[in-house]
């Protein structure tokens, strides 16, 4: 019987992967603005950043409108313009976004580089190099009392030196809301050579009241940035080099130890796209570590690294796979020296080149480059390893991506190796389809059983085999429900002796009301190794769009591991006034035992860069926390006064730290 069960699982998967076929041939959307192109006009003066599009410059710029709500393939009902235009200092972007009740425009969050989640948003999108892929964009995203958001190419940290300053402003009137950017050419990596460039752009709005993105240069529901806008005869400004430094002082006392320490990081843009990060003696003992949750799991679980070294270039040297990663920054504990230079060193090539050392004793490293051959493929290597006294661990990825239209094809093929010694390789191999309401795909993958990966995320070896879903959205403009979104999946997967390891069919429905409710349902069951799972989840969660005030109660119940399992998880987060956020997340387990855990949150905004809060880890068997009054995230001089520790895998010690950084 277990046999004919597996039989009649693996026959349902084919049949959902060819039901996923027929239904994306009736999908297929709509013709529409794509490619879009705006010549590069240059100001004549500058604009006064002050939300008010009176200024000369703006009767000058070209225009951009007909935005297209990517969904519908329709305009929206309330439209949106926008105008570029540049000079030898700054690229300068206004918008004007009509809104029929501008009463209800959303503006919620005050402080700049924060997530803007949430609120009325627009955004100014911009590929340098026009490469079309994301890891080459720059977002420059302000809401509509001005306070803005940035993402940079490849990635960058948070501090406003190395990131760059801009500026910003935004007026709401009546009839809805305008912005003006003024964005410096320094803080932007771009092609040299004085000779007009194409660059790729586009012009993106997000309205909170009816959750719509709209926009300019329409890219589908799944963003493909092949069709992205083109900004054409772009001269930009002469580059030169900068140097940046951020040094640091530290005190620490504690119930057996007491210390100081001192260090210094280096920022240096290179050249217009090549930047380089070198740390001596780094401390990252005032970082807010994430949380790992209690949540059963037959594997270790994934936790992101909040480390400002690694966050560099974080998107161009890491990526997520069926199998795991094959680069995780987890695995290197804290080091002595770290250096990390990436960027272009040709149009459509680049290069990243990390190392962490703690002298004497160990080294890692991950060396990447990517060619881009045409807008849709492309080809990365790279090279993943650690040095230490007890060998030599690599990791050899090659990774070629392949687009035609909304067909995908992508590939991870990764052999180890142990001091020159052949240890097995790892293989990903995904085909899918990215339609406008339904998407599917197939990933065929393997570990095999020698693998290792000792700075990577792999969290099985020694398998093969499919994982086939679909996705099927509908959204409503009008109407009780905004979103249905329904996924059913498959995976199945071997030991390379035959035995299964893996055959579980899985359900999920995620829903959201207009009035801003989400439902989700879940269900997961058939088999792993030994054990015959079934498991049923549902969360009901409130105020899903607002991230200041929202609440969610979360319950999974069934059998899972040769064990009932029951695992409760409410959450609570809440700002009152302006200044005070509190957060309440908890969860409860039964599975072979009772455990708990709840975490606790708080955090009081003196000023735009002065704040006191700290976070509190209560769970079986261990207590962690801090509190910290800090200045830090802006311009200019950092503070932390830290009681605690804020890494939560750390019991609480009533310690002191005191860190002093410098800019400079």
């Amino acid at each position: 019987m277990p046999e004919r069960r597996d039989v009649s699982l693996r026959v349902a998967a084919a049949g959902l992967f060819f039901a996923c076929a027929v239904l994306a041939g009736t999908s297929a959307a709509a013709a529409a603005e794509s490619k879009r192109s705006l010549p590069a006009v240059r100001a004549t003066s500058p604009p006064v950043i002050d939300g008010d599009l009176s200024d000369a410059c703006w009767q000058d710029a070209p225009k951009a409108d007909g935005f297209i709500d990517p969904y519908l393939v329709t305009p929206p009902a309330d439209a949106t313009e926008a105008w570029v235009c540049y000079d030898q200092t700054n690229i300068y972007v206004a918008f004007r976004a009509y809104d029929s009740q501008p009463d209800k425009i959303v503006a919620q969050e005050t402080k700049e580089e924060a997530s803007l989640r949430g609120d009325d948003v627009v955004c100014f999108n911009l590929d340098p190099f026009q490469t079309h892929q994301g890891t080459d964009r720059c977002l420059f995203i302000v809401n509509a009392t001005g306070v803005h958001s940035t993402e940079i190419v490849i990635g960058r940290a948070l501090k406003t030196e190395w990131k760059g300053e801009w500026k910003s402003a935004a007026r709401i009137g009546t009839n809805g809301w305008t912005v003006e950017m003024a964005i410096p050419w320094a803080m932007l990596n771009y092609p040299t050579g004085g000779q007009p460039v194409t660059m790729g752009l586009n012009f993106v709005r997000w309205q909170q009241r009816t959750q719509v993105i709209s926009l300019w240069s329409y890219l589908g529901t799944h963003f493909n940035y092949k069709l992205d806008g083109h900004w054409v005869g772009v001269v930009p400004a002469p580059f030169k080099p900068q140097f940046r430094f951020l040094p640091y002082v530290l005190g620490q006392a504690g119930p057996h130890h007491l210390r100081g320490e001192a260090g210094l990081d280096v920022r240096a843009a290179l050249t217009p796209s090549l930047t380089g990060v070198l740390t001596v003696n780094p401390d990252f003992g005032t970082v807010e570590r994430a949380v790992e949750g209690i949540d059963f799991s037959y594997s270790e679980r994934y936790v992101p690294d909040r480390r400002p070294f690694f966050m560099e270039g974080e998107s161009f040297y890491s990526e997520s796979t069926m199998v795991g990663r094959f680069f995780y920054s987890q695995r290197v504990p804290d080091f002595d020296t770290g250096l990390n230079l990436y960027g272009k060193v040709a149009p459509k090539t680049s290069l990243g080149l990390l190392g962490a050392f703690d002298v004497g004793d160990r080294s890692d490293y991950v060396v990447r480059t990517r060619q881009q051959f045409n807008e849709t493929d492309s080809l990365a290597l790279s090279a993943i390893g650690r040095a230490a006294a007890a060998g030599h661990n690599q990791v050899f990825v090659v990774h070629p991506v392949w687009r035609r239209g909304n067909w995908v094809c992508l590939t991870h093929w990764a052999p180890s190796f142990d001091s020159g010694r052949y240890l097995g390789d790892a293989l990903n191999l995904d085909f899918s389809y990215q339609g406008r309401r339904v998407s599917f795909g197939n990933t065929y993958h393997y570990v095999r059983p020698g693998f290792r990966a000792e700075n990577g995320y792999i969290p099985f070896t020694d398998l093969h085999g499919n994982y086939t879903w679909m996705t099927h959205t509908t959204e409503w403009r009008e109407g009780p429900i905004r979103l249905l979104r329904l996924a059913p999946m498959f995976r199945e997967e071997q030991h390379f002796d035959g035995r299964w390891f893996r055959l579980q069919p899985s359900f999920y429905v995620f829903s959201e009301t207009r009035s801003d409710w989400g439902v989700n349902l879940n269900w997961t069951g058939g088999r792993f190794e030994q054990y015959h799972d079934s498991l049923f989840g549902v969360q009901v969660r409130g105020r899903v769009s607002d991230k200041f005030h929202n609440y969610s109660l979360g319950l999974q119940f069934g059998r899972q591991g040769g064990e009932d399992l029951v695992f409760l998880t409410p959450a609570f987060n809440w700002r009152f006034g302006e200044r005070l956020s509190v957060g309440v997340a908890s969860s409860f387990l039964s599975h072979g035992g009772r455990s708990q855990q709840h975490i606790f949150s708080a955090n009081y905004d003196f000023t735009r860069a002065w704040s006191l809060g700290g976070r509190l880890v209560v769970q079986t068997g261990q207590t962690s926390g801090f509190l910290a009054l800090r200045r830090t995230g802006y311009a200019g001089t950092d503070f932390y006064f830290i009681f605690g520790n804020p890494d939560p895998a750390q019991k609480f010690e009533p310690m002191v730290t005191v860190k002093v950084v410098k800019p400079f």
